[in-house]
């Protein structure tokens, strides 16, 4: 009779357990789909796999090498391929959030908190890097005259920094500002 009494509280103790974990698992779901703009109801049909492609989504946003962002990349495409047989809209979906990665650097910045929109927009760190590599090729101009290999790399890294920084001034900087008039205009209706 006891054992049976404490075979019964082990079952009920598993079955509050998965039930509780079942609802952590559908409010994270819940609130990745929101956050990548992606139809609620077709993660929560997906299930497990559904929230798993998101969940390496989230990975990949948060990879800051290229290394790590191709290693998330790939286990993102490895979880859509997945999908794509059991909930093939919400895997194209997906897909396309992976490919604004590789072709928009701030995909992304929809999902930002605002200190962050405004860091970035205030990072001087590549205008730093253009200058210092535009003096060191200023300074090292009579080496590259010796060796044409060494001029050639020195120009090359100075033309490299100098693209990388025109990007972020002309693409990266309007679209995180855009992104942050946008967000004070909403606050404000």
């Amino acid at each position: 009779m006891e054992a049976e009494r404490a075979d019964q509280a082990r079952k009920e103790a598993e079955a509050r357990e998965k039930a509780e974990q079942a609802a952590l698992a559908q409010a994270r779901a819940t609130a990745l789909a929101r956050d990548y703009k992606v139809p609620e109801d077709q993660v929560l049909a997906a299930g497990k796999p559904g929230l798993a492609a998101l969940e390496a989504l989230v990975g990949l946003r948060n990879a800051n090498t290229p290394v790590a962002r191709n290693a998330a990349r790939s286990g993102v495409l490895e979880s859509i391929q997945g999908l794509s047989k059991t909930a093939p809209d919400l895997a194209r979906d997906l897909q396309e959030k992976v490919v604004d990665n590789l072709t928009n650097p701030t995909w992304d910045m929809t999902l930002m908190g605002d200190k962050e929109l405004k860091d970035r927009v205030e990072d001087k760190t590549s205008d730093k890097i253009a200058t210092a590599t535009g003096k060191v090729a200023t300074y090292t101009s009579p080496i590259g005259l010796a060796n044409p290999f060494i001029g050639a790399l020195v120009g090359f890294v100075a033309l490299a920094a100098e693209l990388s920084n025109l990007y972020r001034q002309n693409v990266e900087h309007p679209g995180l500002q855009e992104e942050i008039d946008r967000r004070a205009k909403s606050h404000d209706d």
